[in-house]
């Protein structure tokens, strides 16, 4: 139980060092809080309308990253800063291939943080999905939640939420398969 624990913090220490890294504004009035670790019971009251989802897995676990934007003047006020563009041009099409690169770079340096703790991991690309789909998480009982949300002059912009799931069957599996593995070798090559 203490690993899982640790498990789950650390996941969630890596996700806010992800999101600090992945957010590239000169404003100081940008802040990062955090839920702690929680069960994932109440997660599909969280946001509104649509939401980019991106995964991460390997053979123990698996990972999934929901990124629910607050389309506000705010959020687009900082979409606009990221391009480097006024806020008045600031388009759908430029605030989504924004909101899609951002998705990217976080997940991309979340997976680099954990690389030290799979060696197998794969990351899909983002899919923007409608909010409703999270009426389906209370179906996940082991599953664990971390929800980070990015303010701005107390604003909310988005809300970067992590499903986390540690699949123990899976590491049993693989460790048996293993043994079996190396007790039916003879030493000559197969192949399949």
């Amino acid at each position: 139980m203490a690993d899982a624990i640790e498990f789950y913090s650390k996941l969630e220490e890596s996700l806010h060092e992800s999101l600090k890294q992945t957010i590239s504004s000169n404003s100081n009035d940008l802040r990062i809080t955090s839920t702690g670790v929680t069960d994932v019971t109440g997660m599909s009251e969280t946001g509104r309308g649509h939401m980019l989802v991106l995964t991460i897995s390997s053979y123990c676990f698996r990972l999934i990253i929901e990124i629910i934007q607050y389309h506000t003047e705010q959020t687009e006020a900082y979409i606009a800063d990221q391009l480097g563009i006024e806020v008045g041009h600031v388009t759908d099409d430029k605030y989504m291939d924004a909101l899609l690169e951002f998705s990217n770079v976080l997940c991309g340096e979340f997976k680099r943080r954990l690389s030290g703790v799979s060696n197998s991991l794969g990351m899909s690309t983002p899919s923007q999905i409608n909010k409703d789909c999270n009426k389906y998480l209370d179906s996940f009982t082991n599953m664990k939640a971390v929800k980070l949300q990015m303010t701005q002059s107390n604003v909310p912009l988005m809300d970067v939420i992590l499903l986390a799931d540690a699949i123990p069957e899976i590491d049993e599996f693989i460790n048996l398969h293993e043994v079996a593995v190396e007790e039916a070798s003879s030493g000559e090559l197969e192949l399949f």
